[in-house]
C-alpha cells in the first residue's frame, strides 16, 4: 500500500494556510479556468507576461507555471526571464509543453527550458512527452495526444533526461522522478469533454510544489486532486457545462486524508 495520508495532508494544510501566489505565463484560453481553479484550493493566482516585469513578479511569487498553449515569441521572452529569476530564488518552475509536437518553436523553446535545468515538474500528454524526445512526434491532432501508449515509460525516460519530475497524462497518469515511479488511475471522460483540465492540473502543480519540496508528491497530489474532484463532480452530471462549475466545488473541498483514501494508482 502507497502511504500518502501524511504528504497529502500536509500539502493540502500548507496551500491553506500560506495561499501560495502562482504565477502563470499561459494560455490565453483557459488563464481564467486556471485562476478559478487557484481561488479553488485556495491559493493565490496571477497572469502576467510583460517581459519588462518578469524579474519583479517572478521574485515574489513562490510557483511559476509556464504554459505553451496560445504560445508567441513575446511569451517565449517571459518564460526565459521569469523561469531564471524563479530558479535563482529556488522557486519552482512548472513547464505545461502544450503542442510540442505541432510546431518547431514551440518544440526548441521547451527544449531549452529543460535543458537550462529550471524546470522543476514537466507534464505533459504522451505525445507531447515522445516528441520531447525525440523517440518520434507522436500522434497528435493540435494540442491533443492521440496516443496513450505507456505513459510510464515516457515519464521515466523524461525525467532522467531533463532532471526533474516528469508528469505523463492521459486515461492513466504517470509521474517519475528517475528513481520513483507512480500510475495513478483516477480520472473520468467529462475532463476531456472541457476546455483547460489540463492546464488547471498545472496550475495545482504549481501551488503544492510551492509548499513541497518533493516534486513527485507534489505532482501526485495535483493529479489527484483534479482527478477525484472530476469523479465528485460527473455524479449524475447532465452535460460538460454543469460538470465544469461541480469541478470547481469539488476542488475547494480537497482534503489530504480524503485525497489518499480515494487514491488509485500503483508504485511501481
Amino acid at each position: 500500500m502507497i502511504e500518502l495520508e501524511k504528504p497529502f495532508c500536509a500539502i493540502s494544510q500548507a496551500i491553506r494556510q500560506q495561499h501560495p501566489l502562482v504565477h502563470h505565463i499561459t494560455n490565453y484560453v483557459t488563464a481564467g479556468f486556471c485562476a478559478d481553479a487557484a481561488l479553488a484550493i485556495e491559493a493565490s493566482p496571477m497572469m502576467a507576461d510583460e517581459p519588462a516585469e518578469m524579474g519583479e513578479i517572478a521574485g515574489m511569487s513562490d510557483a511559476l507555471v509556464c504554459n505553451l498553449g496560445t504560445f508567441n515569441v513575446r511569451q517565449q521572452e517571459s518564460f526565459f526571464l521569469a523561469a531564471k529569476t524563479a530558479h535563482a530564488k529556488g522557486t519552482p518552475v512548472v513547464l505545461d509543453p502544450v503542442g510540442v509536437m505541432s510546431s518547431q518553436l514551440r518544440l526548441e523553446t521547451a527544449q531549452q527550458l529543460l535543458t537550462s535545468g529550471v524546470i522543476t515538474i514537466l507534464k505533459g500528454n504522451s505525445s507531447e512527452g515522445r516528441t520531447l524526445l525525440g523517440w518520434d512526434k507522436g500522434p497528435g491532432k493540435g494540442v491533443d495526444s492521440l496516443s496513450d501508449a505507456h505513459p510510464e515509460k515516457i515519464a521515466a525516460a523524461l525525467a532522467e533526461t531533463f532532471h526533474c519530475t516528469a508528469v505523463v497524462t492521459g486515461a492513466v497518469d504517470a509521474v517519475s522522478d528517475g528513481r520513483r515511479h507512480y500510475l495513478g488511475m483516477n480520472g473520468t471522460p467529462y475532463l476531456s469533454r472541457i476546455t483547460g483540465a489540463g492546464c488547471m492540473t498545472g496550475t495545482l502543480m504549481g501551488a503544492a510544489a510551492a509548499v513541497c519540496q518533493d516534486g513527485i508528491m507534489a505532482a501526485l497530489w495535483a493529479i489527484t486532486c483534479m482527478n477525484t474532484a472530476a469523479e465528485e463532480a460527473e455524479k449524475d452530471c447532465p452535460g460538460p457545462g454543469t460538470f465544469r462549475v461541480r469541478l470547481m466545488d469539488a476542488l475547494s473541498h480537497h482534503d489530504g486524508t480524503t485525497l489518499a483514501a480515494r487514491f488509485k494508482g500503483k508504485r511501481l
